[in-house]
């Protein structure tokens, strides 16, 4: 091909220099084979460079990475917030501390003395009920109420720093999360410029290859129009180099053509690999828009949170009514217990005053004391029977508060 090419330059530049041959030249006469391959060529050439196009056309933009530091940015504010929060609850607590130590050591000084030691020691019992939960009353005594609401104020403060670190445990995990998938992205971003740049490389290439079959194509027509010249000159060399052109040309296009079906299946595959990045960049997106941002869900949670108070609140309402009406139970028995011993000591003194008389008073007596003691066990077995009532009352309160904490444990932790 190389000693044709050669020889067709040479020829050209011979008829180049001559002015009469150039003006006794042949027109090029196609046949209707070559007319209709060169259309083809032409075709497949116009559809090449408008499948470039629409590639060029296809590829992302580079400003995608500018589109996820939203999500940055929520998680520092919620990280900011959460700091916030703990300084300023440590800072209560530490406050509440040094005034339950001062108090204390006013309560212990030896001037402090009478109504004032008094109030202070009270005052000192309530900072310390603050922060651990318990008060107590001026005698020693447990008071009951009050117990349990500053026990109730403690647990809710306990709940809250609780929950205030399970907050700060779930964002810091979520913001690691978030991280890990920002950095996902920014290393599928990256991969994807880098298959952009390849695919750019691929479509240089293909263009060079146009531009090279294009050469040729002028190349072979060059050498086509030097071979029908010589045929004019030397009729039987003409015939011989006819056949060897044929076979040249046939190679020729035998060559482009599967270069040509090369290209197209190169083609097809960067157009499969295409659609497979952009159908994945959408479902990257999509997850993107459904995950919910960290506000959201503290939203989320601190409705359910101040749900929980209020219904906590509600029970406790309901269990210090409980608590009074026991209360008022307790004292009507104990009222029934006095009445109950009054009249077993008027009995006791009736008796004794019917046995000073006759034997039929005597018997009417042992018969009306018998009666009364065999009726003794009865009335205590009721007794009985009403603490063991109270008691399994109380149990089944206690195990119902225990419930009721141990519900709103779980539903915070999850």
């Amino acid at each position: 091909m190389a000693g044709l090419l050669a020889w067709a330059a040479d020829v050209v530049g011979a008829h180049g220099n001559n002015h009469e041959l150039s003006e006794d030249r042949i027109p090029i006469v196609f046949t209707e084979d070559q007319q209709k391959y060169v259309q083809e060529l032409d075709s497949k050439a116009s559809s090449l460079s408008r499948s470039i196009q629409d590639l060029r056309l296809r590829l992302p933009s580079p400003d995608i990475s500018r589109r996820l530091p939203h999500i940055l940015a929520h998680s520092l504010a919620s990280n900011a917030a959460l700091a916030l929060q703990l300084n300023a609850h440590s800072a209560t607590k530490e406050q509440v501390k040094m005034h339950s130590c001062a108090y204390f050591r006013l309560y212990r000084h030896d001037r402090v003395k009478g109504e004032e030691k008094e109030v202070i020691g009270l005052l000192a019992s309530r900072l310390m009920a603050e922060g651990n939960g318990l008060l107590r009353g001026e005698k020693g005594r447990w008071k009951w109420r009050t117990v349990v609401g500053w026990s109730v104020k403690a647990r809710e403060e306990r709940r809250v720093n609780e929950g205030a670190e399970l907050r700060k445990v779930t964002l810091q995990e979520e913001n690691a999360a978030y991280e890990k998938a920002i950095l996902n992205c920014e290393n599928k971003l990256q991969e994807r410029m880098q298959e952009t740049d390849i695919l750019l490389q691929k479509l240089q290439e293909m263009d060079e290859t146009e531009q090279t079959l294009m050469e040729e194509l002028e190349n072979a027509e060059t050498v086509l129009d030097a071979r029908q010249s010589g045929k004019s000159v030397e009729s039987v060399d003409a015939s011989e180099m006819t056949a060897e052109a044929g076979l040249d040309a046939e190679a020729a296009k035998s060559d482009i053509l599967e270069k040509l079906d090369n290209k197209k299946k190169e083609m097809s595959s960067m157009d499969e690999i295409v659609q497979d990045l952009e159908k994945r960049w959408v479902q990257i997106q999509e997850n993107a828009l459904k995950q919910p941002t960290p506000a959201q869900r503290e939203k989320l949670l601190d409705k359910q949170l101040q749900s929980l108070m209020e219904q906590l609140a509600a029970k406790q309402a309901q269990a210090e009514g409980l608590v009074g009406e026991i209360h008022m139970k307790e004292m009507e028995l104990e009222r029934l217990k006095g009445l109950w011993r009054k009249i077993e000591s008027s009995n006791v003194d009736g008796n004794t005053a019917r046995n000073r008389f006759g034997r039929s008073t005597s018997e009417k007596s042992s018969a009306s004391t018998d009666y009364m003691f065999d009726k003794l066990p009865y009335s205590t077995g009721g007794r009985t029977e009403h603490q063991q009532r109270l008691m399994l009352l109380r149990s089944a309160f206690v195990m119902y508060i225990l419930f009721l904490n141990i519900v709103v444990l779980i539903k915070l932790s999850f």
